[in-house]
């Protein structure tokens, strides 16, 4: 990992999407010569700019774009000085001094730029993942993140992280990197400088091909002031665009479990479990007018079929569904159930549960390889054109669409719904996992001047993530004969059931969890540059729209001792936990900055600047929103009884952020940094943030009267069955009265209790 970091990163000073390129004209004594002419060219693109050193001999080009650059300085009376190529980096403030010795203006000498050991006028570190190693060192399905994640201060992020792909919030490839010890959503995601963050989740809104990457720069200290919302790092992905030259690209990596070795303990009688992995795609970029406008576009295509390894699990065995009722064969259970204790629904769920592969009577008698798939495919397109007056525009956008699906551990079985999964993984979501994310983004840069330069962004992203249950819309328990469960959309399906014996796992699945947001920004900065000075001065605006729905048991539940007392409808617990509503919330994100680089000395070089960011908090169109307000001692609804759209969530207005950072040169082989600077990330992130408390939830469970009572107190709007429910199926009234519930919320809902010895029916007012 040692070699790999090293081969990945090259440092850099600054930070944005451009570059900036300084430099100081003198002679062969080291007077300064003002007034001379500076030309830096493009070398990819033959985008030209000239400017007029100081009369301190300085000159300065901003908002540079990373790539290839020829300089060439020329002055009256000496020969002119170039520099045939070098490159620059986003972020770079590159610094390629000028010597010119005295003759005649035709004569030329060529000096060969070599990449500086130190970056002496900014106090700002960052790492840069350079093309080079996104494209040509080997990554496992080409994911730029691990790239990131091996840079120096940063780590892979918890295993079960939002963005780690292993959760079903987010089924694509892994986004999770942890900085300085930081939560990986703590990070400033963006693509060319534009806001990349997937707020509800926490990951990142798109994921480029990493043939669209020109480069990936991080920095994970003394941020200047033209970032913000990071308590992490800034992860910033340059995209490319074309040239003069056609270039391109075409590829094909794949995996196959026949080049894999045997596992531990595989063979013959347990095969390898069955892998596929295809990644496929290409890219073409150039010229539409020469020196003028260009094109760059990409298509990847990434195949993932992979069967797990064996999981063992706990099913009923064949004596017992050749003797329904007759649970003798198993010594800790040894009990023959009347099958006029014969639950019809229990009856249904045991019979979901597939014959065994072996003989064991305890556990641990069925063997299965769940299989799962993901398919994915990205694109990437940008259009750069230069005007006839120097001005730049591109627009670039970038698609992914990620089919993912968690298979069964059981097989497709019949039930009174049709053939479905019964599911049966061990802490797992089976089930298909949908992502279609979309990014555009326009770039427009104006010259005023030479020295005054304005840059304009606006962009968009969009992000549907969705995670569907395996029999997602298909209302099995109402097929079965079980009322009251599959009531909506979000609940049509398999209510879960767990069975408390040996391995068994869990039939049935969770509800569905979809995220949608929509993102909209916008973004301006003026560059101006005066004498030793480089003064950007600039503010942006996010607006974040997303709607949330997740709620793990809004089907329902049941856990069981055993299969005998699943047969007969007689759990241990029970509970539901349901979101009424589908809250859409809005929130803003407007920032403004200033930032001076001044180069005091020849040796000396101070970076200041100050920031200001606002988070807002949620606000919900329809007033879906209620929080526990400390001051009022109460849980209040926005918009209601005086409380604000927000919740009484109070907005922070004190984010004022000072950056200060200097770098200082004593030797020509040593540089002094330093700096301050405080930054602010919103806290209201991840799914935590949706703010759905009472009276937007009901929760169900097998409750005490006064525990119920306690429960459904006159601030809560939470109601409990108060009593016991024995059974699956519906039985006769009981002789004895229920007794009385207090039950206050707000809203005309009607809430009864799911399946009981009595179906309890009550209007909410």
């Amino acid at each position: 990992m040692l070699i790999l970091a090293a081969m990945v990163v090259i440092p850099a000073s600054a930070q944005n999407t451009t570059a900036d390129v300084v430099g100081t004209v003198t002679d062969s004594t080291g007077a300064v010569i003002p007034g001379a002419s500076v030309e830096l060219t493009n070398t990819e693109t033959q985008e030209k700019r000239i400017v007029t050193s100081s009369p301190g001999g300085e000159f300065t080009f901003t908002l540079l774009k990373p790539s290839r650059y020829s300089l060439k300085v020329s002055a009256p009376g000496f020969k002119a000085f170039q520099i045939s190529s070098f490159s620059i980096a986003a972020g770079d403030r590159a610094r390629e001094d000028a010597h010119l010795e005295i003759g005649g203006t035709g004569e030329i000498v060529n000096v060969d730029a070599a990449p500086p050991a130190l970056h002496t006028d900014s106090s700002a570190l960052i790492t840069t993942v350079t093309e080079k190693a996104t494209q040509e060192l080997p990554l496992n399905g080409r994911n730029f993140i691990n790239l990131v994640q091996v840079i120096p201060g940063a780590t892979e992020g918890l295993n079960n992280a939002l963005g780690s792909g292993n959760r079903p919030d987010d089924r694509r490839q892994t986004s999770s990197v942890s900085v300085n010890g930081q939560a990986d959503m703590m990070n400033n995601q963006l693509v060319d400088g534009m806001d990349n963050n997937e707020r509800v989740i926490g990951s990142i809104g798109v994921r480029p091909s990493v043939d669209a990457i020109q480069e990936v720069s991080v920095q994970t200290n003394t941020f200047t002031a033209e970032v913000g919302r990071s308590a992490g790092a800034i992860v910033n992905v340059i995209t490319k665009s074309g040239g003069n030259q056609f270039h391109g690209t075409a590829y094909e990596f794949f995996r196959n479990d026949v080049l894999n070795a045997n596992p531990y303990k595989f063979g013959a009688n347990i095969p390898k479990p069955k892998y596929r992995q295809n990644q496929y795609g290409g890219s073409l970029g150039g010229p539409i007018i020469r020196n003028k406008t260009f094109f760059f576009a990409d298509y990847e295509g990434l195949d993932i079929v992979r069967g797990l390894n064996p999981t063992t699990s706990t099913v009923p065995t064949v004596f017992e569904r050749n003797n329904p009722g007759n649970f003798t064969d198993n010594p800790a259970i040894n009990k023959i159930v009347p099958s006029s204790s014969f639950d019809k629904i229990g009856v249904q769920y045991l019979n979901l549960f597939p014959l065994p592969t072996n003989n064991s009577v305890v556990s641990g008698n069925y063997i299965g390889t769940p299989r799962n798939t993901q398919f994915n495919k990205t694109a990437d397109g940008r259009l750069d054109h230069r005007f006839g007056n120097g001005d730049l525009f591109y627009l670039r956008y970038t698609y992914n669409a990620v089919d993912s699906n968690i298979g069964s551990l059981f097989p497709l079985t019949n039930s009174a719904a049709g053939m479905i999964y019964p599911g049966g993984n061990l802490g797992s979501y089976p089930g298909p996992a949908v992502t279609r994310a979309h990014q555009a983004q326009l770039n427009y840069i104006h010259s005023f001047t030479s020295n005054l330069l304005v840059e304009l962004k606006a962009g968009y992203t969009l992000l549907n993530n969705a995670q569907y249950p395996l029999n997602y819309g298909n209302a099995i328990n109402t097929a079965m004969g079980q009322p009251n469960m599959n009531v909506d959309s979000r609940t049509a399906e398999l209510s879960a059931v767990t069975v408390n014996q040996g391995t068994a796992p869990t039939l049935g699945n969770r509800p569905p969890i979809i995220y949608h947001e929509n993102t909209y920004q916008y973004a301006g900065a003026v560059n101006y540059i005066h004498g030793k000075q480089s003064i950007k001065i600039g503010a942006g605006l996010i607006r974040r729209q997303d709607t949330v729905t997740q709620t793990d048991t809004a089907n329902g539940n049941w856990s069981f001792a055993d299969f005998s007392t699943l047969l007969t409808g007689d759990y241990i617990n029970e509970g539901r936990n349901w979101i009424l509503y589908t809250p859409h919330n809005r929130s803003w994100e407007p920032s403004v900055f200033f930032q001076d680089d001044i180069r005091l000395s020849s040796s000396l070089t101070l970076n200041l600047g100050i920031r200001y960011d606002l988070f807002t908090p949620y606000t919900e169109i329809n007033n879906i929103l209620s929080n526990f307000d400390t001051g009022l001692q109460r849980i209040v609804i926005a918009n209601q009884g005086g409380i604000d759209g927000h919740g009484n969530i109070r907005t922070d207005y004190s984010n004022l952020a000072p950056r200060l950072g200097f770098a200082y040169q004593p030797a020509p082989r040593t540089v002094i940094r330093g700096g301050f600077g405080i930054t602010f990330a919103p806290e209201n992130t991840t799914s935590g943030s949706a703010l759905v408390n009472q009276p937007f939830t009901a929760t169900w469970g097998a409750y005490t009267p006064a525990q119920a009572v306690a429960a459904g107190g006159a601030q809560y709007a939470k109601f409990a069955v108060a009593f016991r429910l024995p059974r699956l199926t519906a039985r006769p009234t009981p002789a004895a009265p229920l007794p009385p519930l207090s039950i206050r919320t707000s809203g005309p809902h009607t809430l009864s209790s799911s399946t009981s010895l009595r179906s309890v029916s009550f209007p909410v007012s």
